[in-house]
């Protein structure tokens, strides 16, 4: 439906947008739901049938409000306004739009920002205010002059590189050509030079010192002609190589760059968690142990003491979350020793084959006859590689293939351990948030065990590489190094 809208084929997608609602609708998706009556209103006002969309824009738009989903909210009350753009109706245009805009502030969605004040220029202008469309007009084209983001910065530095590179290669092939013509021009001079010398051979006999002089300057010529080739193709190869060597070394700054940001963010994050789970770790005990206390020394009916068991059963809750902010926030001390890492991955296998025989699961380990030795920390290894696990068994609900295996490069002394699953996969927008703290796609889950697995392989000095396919699993490959 997407690429028939861009496509401007509006019949076409308004068809695949309706059949993606009633799947939605069929599976309860209501995210999916409230997106598809999103484009449904859109495509209604791109055919010029206003009624539609605003029916649908209103639908979308209770139901953005509803899930709590700011910028789906902000963009259907921009919709909206929009629609009553076209319609003439100015005053609820400038509500809806203005309503929008107050969101779209409050999450920073910048380019929301810019549509917005442009709509509100072209309103006002429509009415004859044109004072107003004026200052509405330099917020949105300051906003969207301002919008110039690192990722930006980067791919133009980026293809400033390649084309300084890709000059380099130009001026470098231009001069082999000009070298090219330089001798071709020379052979021909020397093949007249031949002619006249045989002619002059057959006149004079006394000329014969000449013509060897010039046949000895040839040669020379010759010798050097084939030495400056040589050289122009050993520079060749030598600026190839240097083109793949800044390449990689862009790649590897880039990969870098990633880390430290997500390591920098760990750390904050980490010591507001160990702020807040140290606050609320005592009030919550007080209530543990007060409810504790009434259900052993006081006489209640039954109905009470169930609330009381309620209250304990929370609080035993809410402790376990705080424990995993603290594993989270706190420093670990790592008492390293030399192990080998399949030892660890059986012991957490072992730890969760009941669960695999209960959804179905297939567990295949392959390891390394003569394996290599690493420092690791028993404890932490192990709870980093169980979150790795559980993580896989719960994307296969239905059964499926769990795969472990090692691979050892001697060359690059790095040992890989990859954990590979069949189930749903990560999508891509998912998958970049992954490891950031409190991102999680299960409806209990608190977000903190992959950000921990990643903290623990990162004081390990791993490397977590993750690939997905959605429908297809995943594949997570832990690298080490291995030291002697």
């Amino acid at each position: 439906g997407i690429i028939y809208d861009d496509q401007k084929l509006y019949v076409k997608a308004l068809d695949y947008y309706l059949r993606s609602l009633e799947l939605n609708e069929q599976i309860g998706f209501r995210n999916g739901i409230a997106n598809s009556l999103n484009n449904i209103g859109v495509v209604y006002e791109n055919l010029n049938d206003y009624e539609k969309s605003l029916s649908y824009h209103l639908r979308a738009l209770g139901m953005f409000e509803e899930l709590g989903h700011k910028k789906g909210y902000a963009a259907s009350l921009n919709n909206i306004g929009t629609v009553y753009l076209h319609l003439g109706d100015y005053e609820k245009a400038n509500d809806y739009l203005f309503r929008s805009l107050g969101v779209a502030r409050e999450i920073e969605t910048r380019d929301l920002e810019v549509e917005i004040y442009e709509k509100l220029s072209r309103l006002s202008a429509e009415q004859g205010d044109y004072a107003r469309a004026l200052d509405f007009y330099k917020l949105y084209s300051a906003i969207k002059d301002s919008i110039f983001t690192k990722e930006k910065i980067e791919k133009i530095a980026g293809m400033q590189t390649t084309y300084e590179v890709e000059h380099l290669l130009e001026q470098q092939e231009n001069e082999i050509k000009f070298l090219k013509k330089d001798n071709e021009i020379f052979k021909l001079v020397v093949e007249k030079q031949r002619l006249v010398k045989w002619r002059l051979y057959s006149i004079l006999l006394v000329l014969f010192a000449f013509a060897f002089l010039f046949w000895y300057r040839y040669r020379l010529k010759y010798k050097a002609n084939i030495m400056l080739q040589e050289q122009v193709e050993k520079k060749t190869r030598d600026l190839s190589r240097s083109y793949e060597n800044l390449k990689q070394e862009i790649i590897e700054k880039k990969r870098i760059q990633s880390q430290l940001i997500r390591s920098e963010r760990l750390a904050g994050v980490g010591e507001l968690a160990a702020g807040l789970a140290h606050e609320i770790r005592n009030p919550l005990g007080n209530i543990s142990s007060s409810a504790q206390f009434c259900l052993s020394k006081f006489e209640m009916d039954s109905e009470l003491k169930r609330y009381f068991r309620i209250i304990l059963e929370d609080s035993e809750k809410a402790n376990a979350i705080i424990k995993g902010l603290l594993d989270f926030a706190n420093p670990r001390e790592m008492k390293l020793t030399k192990n080998r890492l399949s030892n660890h991955m059986i012991n957490v296998v072992k730890g969760v084959e009941a669960r695999c025989h209960e959804k179905f699961i297939k567990v295949d380990m392959q390891y390394l006859k003569q394996e290599p030795e690493i420092f690791t920390d028993k404890k932490w290894i192990e709870q980093a590689l169980q979150n790795f696990i559980l993580n896989a068994i719960q994307s296969m609900p239905q059964g499926g293939l769990l795969s472990i295996r090692e691979v050892y490069s001697s060359s690059e002394k790095e040992l890989r351990l990859i954990i590979t699953d069949s189930g749903v996969g990560i999508t891509g927008e998912n998958l970049k948030k992954i490891f950031d703290p409190f991102f999680t796609t299960k409806e209990d889950g608190v977000g903190l065990g992959l950000s921990l697995a990643h903290k623990i392989i990162d004081d390990h000095k791993g490397v977590i590489q993750l690939e997905s396919v959605p429908g297809r699993g995943t594949s997570v490959t832990l690298i080490f190094r291995v030291e002697k």
